[in-house]
């Protein structure tokens, strides 16, 4: 009857397997590695919805490389969460009071949550609330010529070529842009 191995932590059993290898040839060291990897759980298979596929150009059984979803994944949440304050932000100060568009979360909040593995919280509901920011973005895209032309009847009054007030009012909306979206922009020519 053979003994049992005296228990050993992870970490230990990794430190001597490590040392191991050093001495081993390159052949027996790779068949090693592969013989472990096949230990280790294969990494989640990807799905990308077949629209998604579609929008981008791919076909539905197009292979999917999950090595950049991570990055990626990091920059679309930076971005729909800078974008869903900022839309917020500037519908507030449009001044509507629509009962179609009210915020009802946060999608820091939501993103957050589901990152965390609120059980509670299903992608769905996120992909909901992504949709709402989408149609009020929309909406508020539709209102920019109203402003415009309000804008512009607002400087006619007093001077129909007043420069100095144009100049001012385009610095303000690049440093309010730089501000809530975090990058600088330079919006010339405003109509007036």
């Amino acid at each position: 009857m053979s003994a049992k191995p005296a228990g050993r932590s992870p970490d230990e059993l990794l430190a001597e397997l490590k040392a191991t290898m050093d001495f081993m040839p390159p052949k027996a060291r790779d068949a090693l590695a592969a013989k472990l990897r096949e230990l280790a759980p294969p990494p989640p298979a990807v799905s990308v919805s077949p629209l998604t596929l579609k929008m981008l150009g791919l076909a539905e059984n197009a292979p999917i490389d999950p090595r950049p979803l991570a990055p990626l994944l990091s920059a679309l949440v930076e971005f729909a969460v800078k974008m869903d304050d900022t839309t917020w932000t500037t519908w507030k100060g449009f001044g509507s009071e629509s009962k179609s568009f009210k915020r009802e979360v946060q999608l820091k909040a939501l993103f957050k949550a589901l990152l965390k593995g609120n059980a509670k919280l299903t992608p769905r509901q996120v992909e909901f609330q992504i949709a709402s920011l989408m149609r009020l973005t929309a909406r508020v895209m539709a209102e920019f010529p109203k402003v415009g032309t309000y804008a512009a009847g607002y400087l006619r009054p007093g001077d129909p070529s007043n420069p100095q007030l144009a100049a001012g009012i385009q610095r303000a909306v690049n440093k309010e842009i730089a501000k809530t979206v975090g990058i600088n922009v330079k919006i010339e020519n405003l109509p007036v």
